[in-house]
Order: C-alpha cells, then structure tokens, then sequence
C-alpha cells in the first residue's frame, strides 16, 4: 500500500512547500504527490494554480512570472490555519523548484501532476527528471489527453498515470477488448466516483489489477473510506493527512 501525502501534508502546512512534504513523510507517508509548472523564463516550479492569487494574493500567471519574482512569493497567504498552526503565521513559504525537491528527497517516491498542456512545459519536466536519473521514481501523470501523447513521443521511460479518457475507456469498455488496447499508462489514479459512477468497488479494482493497472485514490481524508478503499484492494491511497489516515490503517 502506498500512502502519498497529496502536495504535502497540507492540512498542517502549506501545500506543495518543503515543509509540507517533508512533514508528510515524517507523518508516514510512503510518497509525494505535488503538481509542477513552468515560469516564463523555463523553470519547473511545484505549483498547482495556474495564478498565484489563491495561495500568495499575487495576481500574476505562473507563465508569465519569472522564477526570480516567483522565489518572493509567501504561499501561506491563501492557506486556511488552524488555532494549532498560529506559530506558523509569522514564518515564511516558499515556492520549490522541483529539482529541490528531488534533490532533497533522493529515495522518495514522486507523483507528479504536470498542469500545462503544452510541450515545452512537458519537455522541460521530463529533461530536469532524466538530467536528475529520476525516471524510475517519479510517475508523471496529467488530466490532459495531450500531456500524454507527448510523454508518449517523448518516450518517457518512468511510469505514467492514465489519463481521464484511458480510464473511461477502462471502466466502460469490455475487459476482452482492453488486452488488445494499448494504454499509455500503468497506474490509474481516481477519485471514488465521477457524479454517480462509482470507481470504488472491489470489481471494479480487480478488473485494473487483471490489466496489469495500480490502483490510487484521491483525495482521501476520512479513516472510513481508507479502511473501505484497502478493502476493496486499493494500491494507494492519496490524502492531505497522512497521520491521521495512517494511524487508522495500524
């Protein structure tokens, strides 16, 4: 069972920091999850908005922001602290580039979201990920049916989660005619239902697992639908409070 701590432990700290992903694993996670973009001058920043206003009050587009005015941000403007956090008002958060991250957490896990849908933002994630010999630990995935033709011609030799149209196709269309399909990706990452589809039920899983398919969640916070999620045969499960979550699976 893999545990991500989803951008960190972000109920505790402010999300997609060092800080949050450096709690989420002394919390117990097994993995990290976060989303990267890319600066107007071409530099792989850990961010999940395509602006900064939700987490620094900064009104500017990721794209259009130089990573040396990006650097300045404090992320924890926009975070929600609890009367236990108050201590951490008065500090300062940062933005990482993901090659701090990787450099810093050299034997972790990584999920990566990539949030643009163009290749330049593609292209750059991949080189900083093959220039850091990462490949065999950072599963690349995105919502964008388009991020993942690229990393296909790109030949991205890590892992690479399915996209929104694969998992689809693999819950709608007969198991027969998926081992003649060809997927892009070996890991599918889903929320436990889309509207009243459930993607939660152990038939379900057994039928990824018969694919040769990982199974993760997102994003599960509640210790019930973690207990019910291993259950039912779940590989992963990604959530924003790995203690809690994994002092109720001992």
């Amino acid at each position: 069972m893999q545990i991500y701590a989803h951008r960190g432990a972000n109920l505790a700290l402010p999300e997609n920091t060092m800080a949050a992903f450096r709690q989420g694993l002394l919390d117990g996670a097994t993995a990290l999850e976060m989303d990267v973009r890319v600066t107007s001058d071409g530099f792989v920043v850990v961010f999940h908005d395509d602006d900064g206003w939700r987490m620094a009050r900064e009104k500017n587009l990721v794209s259009h922001t130089t990573w040396a005015e990006m650097r300045r941000w404090d992320v924890k403007k926009g975070a929600h602290f609890n009367p236990m956090q108050m201590h951490f008002v008065k500090q300062t958060f940062r933005i990482p580039l993901l090659s701090e991250v990787l450099e810093a957490f050299p034997q972790t896990m990584l999920n990566v979201d990539i949030k643009p849908s163009n290749l330049r933002a593609v292209w750059l994630t991949v080189e900083l990920i093959r220039k850091q010999q990462a490949t065999e630990r950072v599963c690349l995935t995105s919502f964008s049916w388009r991020v993942h033709h690229m990393l296909h011609d790109l030949r991205y030799e890590g892992p690479v989660g399915l996209s929104q149209a694969e998992v689809a196709c693999v819950y709608f269309i007969p198991e027969g005619f998926l081992q003649n399909m060809r997927l892009r990706g070996r890991a599918i990452q889903i929320p436990m239902a889309w509207g009243f589809i459930r993607l939660d039920q152990p038939k379900f899983i057994a039928k990824c697992h018969r694919l040769g398919l990982t199974v993760d969640y997102w994003t599960i916070n509640t210790c019930e639908d973690a207990r019910r999620l291993i259950k039912a045969g779940a590989d992963g499960i990604m959530t924003d409070d790995p203690a809690t979550i994994l002092m109720a699976l001992a």
